[in-house]
């Protein structure tokens, strides 16, 4: 885990000095929910708008949702962390932010998480968030149930930080994890044909021979708002995770 993060700061600081030197410039936040991109359904956006600003009542902490249109020249990971810094998601001194990036031209999504959130939400279930609840939407051309579905499970992880049973908060909703049906039917494939490779070799009682058990192909398995008092100030601590589509 901290050699990921030494790889990330250093990427981070590649990335840096590859783009130009022109101060990156953000929009005003106007709310818990940023579609900038007009990706969410207005009735899909008051609801994340409501159910975060519970979430916030209860625990102080804040979840920002950012869509872009395009972050050209920049990649996600930079552009997340200096959005991050500047809207100062997250309460000051608790850190406790989080920032989940779309954007939609390149086909990237992001969940940045600040420094007293990395317990709740660790790099591994940041990526399962995005892989499961959030990416497969994406692929549909879905991305207000996608967008829904990930920030459901970023308030579930929050709200087990604080010891809050999560169908406390108002407006929060359980989604089901969906699969990835284009790699699995990649995966499926590849097994056939290794699999008919392996009987050529061995003859069909070497089948017997394959291991069981996990891993195989066949298991299963980031205009204003009313109640909105802007955000807190809080630091990214690096860590998140980020997927494309």
């Amino acid at each position: 885990m901290r050699f990921n993060k030494i790889f990330l700061s250093l990427f981070l600081l590649l990335s840096w000095a590859s783009v130009s030197a022109q101060e990156l410039k953000f929009p005003r936040p106007r709310g818990y929910v940023n579609d900038f991109a007009n990706i969410i359904s207005d009735t899909q956006e008051l609801q994340l708008q409501s159910l975060l600003l519970s979430l916030e009542k209860l625990t102080t902490a804040q979840v920002a949702v950012v869509t872009m249109p395009s972050i050209a020249p920049y990649d996600i990971e930079y552009y997340a962390v200096k959005l991050f810094e500047t809207w100062g998601i997250g309460q000051k001194g608790k850190d406790n932010g989080v920032l989940l990036l779309v954007a939609v031209k390149e086909r990237r999504v992001r969940i940045e998480v600040g420094y007293g959130l990395e317990g709740a939400l660790p790099d591994a279930i940041c990526k399962q968030i995005i892989e499961k609840y959030i990416i497969p939407y994406f692929k549909q051309g879905n991305y207000g149930k996608g967008i829904s579905a990930g920030v459901s499970q970023i308030v579930k992880y929050i709200a087990r930080e604080y010891n809050i049973d999560p169908s406390q908060i108002s407006g929060y909703k359980v989604y089901s994890p969906q699969p990835q049906r284009g790699n699995s039917l990649i995966g499926f494939i590849i097994y056939l044909i290794l699999l008919f490779i392996f009987i050529r070799i061995f003859g069909i009682f070497g089948i017997f021979l394959l291991p069981t058990g996990r891993g195989g192909y066949w298991g299963g398995g980031g205009g204003g708002f009313g109640g909105f008092g802007g955000f807190g100030g809080g630091m990214s601590g690096g860590g998140g995770a980020s997927g494309g589509w």
